[in-house]
């Protein structure tokens, strides 16, 4: 009986028929499946940037530290990769692609540690300490489904006050 309802099958054509329809629906699934952890980790990215900001400005309130010690801080925090404290030493050029809305509208010079680019403004002596941050998140899918590695820029600012 078995035999015989699998050559009506061979018979029509239609042996074999899921293999590819199920080449096809796997296809689909695994880039969904990717593409929502490409999701969680850029959203796992973007409160650890707005944390390292929070963080770096907690830092500059206190009058005794440098820009530099504020963007250290903010580096520490961050847990993003492909970034290093050595960048906090020397202010460097900020990337050209970094959208507007992420960065002072003063002109300061960012450190800048890999794909991270950290901005610190101290207003006069017991003022604002405002630390800008922007990082180049490339997501995996996008690479994976062939739409060019353009970075999505995660910013984060943080604005604190010395009170007396």
């Amino acid at each position: 009986m078995r035999n015989l309802v699998a050559f009506r099958l061979v018979a029509r054509g239609e042996a074999g028929q899921s293999l590819p329809e199920m080449a096809i629906a796997l296809g689909f699934f695994l880039v969904f499946l990717i593409g929502i952890f490409d999701l969680g980790i850029g959203v796992f990215y973007s409160n650890a940037l707005s944390e390292a900001t929070r963080e770096g400005a907690r830092k500059g309130i206190v009058v005794s530290t440098t820009l530099n010690d504020v963007c250290k801080e903010a580096v520490k925090q961050s847990w993003l990769p492909g970034v290093s404290q050595s960048g906090c030493d020397t202010a460097g050029t900020a990337n050209p692609a970094t959208p507007s809305w992420c960065k002072p509208t003063t002109v300061v010079a960012p450190f800048v540690t890999g794909n991270l680019q950290v901005w610190v403004v101290r207003g006069s002596a017991g003022g604002q300490v405002k630390v800008w941050t922007a990082y180049a998140y490339t997501p995996i899918a996008a690479n994976m489904l062939g739409l060019g590695s353009n970075p999505v820029w995660l910013c984060g600012v943080s604005s604190m006050y010395v009170e007396k």
